[in-house]
């Protein structure tokens, strides 16, 4: 339970701290920042669940 609230708070550091990145050199708002990093993630599941796909084959 412990290591689970860690790596959620180290994730949500890091997803802030591209936010903030990303919001400087896209000269974007939070919201699509935000935006984009969730598009990035589902993009980012579903080549995973590609390659378990494919392993599994």
């Amino acid at each position: 339970m412990k290591w689970e609230i860690t790596r959620r708070l180290r994730n949500s550091l890091i997803n802030s701290i591209v936010v903030n990145k990303m919001k400087e050199i896209y000269r974007i708002d939070t919201y699509q920042a935000t935006y984009l990093m969730a598009e990035a993630e589902l993009i980012r599941k579903m080549i995973m669940d590609g390659f378990k796909i494919l392993i599994q084959a």
